[in-house]
């Protein structure tokens, strides 16, 4: 992995551009391979890169905020499994910000919620949060049945969620 040092100081270095969303796969994924083999810091570290980076204004793009909500992921497994839970939570509480959809969303915030929550569930679907994102998102796009299904999930995972069994009727 001597390359990631590399890569990344090209990345995050003083270059003004914003690298694209396949740099940031490749570079996520060889902070993934790093934190396998034991070397959680420099992992860290990396994950740490590209969450600021891809925090960053002009990071807009759906691709670019699919790469944030999978660096976001990654980082909260690696802070877990580094002893830092209350920094796990910090990085789930970015993500979750980053998911979330209101009730009165416009059709192309519901359309990116779609997407960014399917990318969360993707890698762990219990996110009880990223159902219900996913679900009132469906179900403002009038996609009840798909709608249910997440809706019903995130009910059953989290029964205080009030508003999951709001729009569970809804849809019905």
């Amino acid at each position: 992995m001597r390359g990631l040092g590399t890569a990344l100081r090209k990345l995050f270095g003083r270059a003004p551009r914003l690298a694209s969303p396949e740099e940031h796969r490749r570079l996520l994924e060889e902070c993934r391979q790093l934190a396998e083999q034991g070397k959680q810091g420099k992992a860290l570290k990396g994950y740490g890169r590209l969450v600021r980076e891809l925090s960053a204004p002009e990071a807009a793009t759906l691709e670019h905020r699919q790469c944030l909500v999978r660096a976001c992921l990654a980082q909260g497994k690696a802070l877990q499994r580094a002893g830092q839970p209350d920094a796990a939570a910090q990085s789930h509480a970015k993500l979750q910000d980053l998911c979330r959809v209101d009730e009165d969303g416009t059709a192309d915030q519901c359309a990116e919620a779609v997407v960014l929550n399917q990318t969360v569930l993707e890698t762990d679907d219990q996110f009880e949060w990223a159902h219900y994102f996913l679900g009132l998102a469906l179900f403002k796009r009038q996609d009840y049945a798909q709608a249910i299904s997440h809706l019903e999930t995130a009910q059953r995972l989290n029964a205080s969620r009030r508003e999951a069994s709001y729009y569970l009727r809804a849809c019905r």
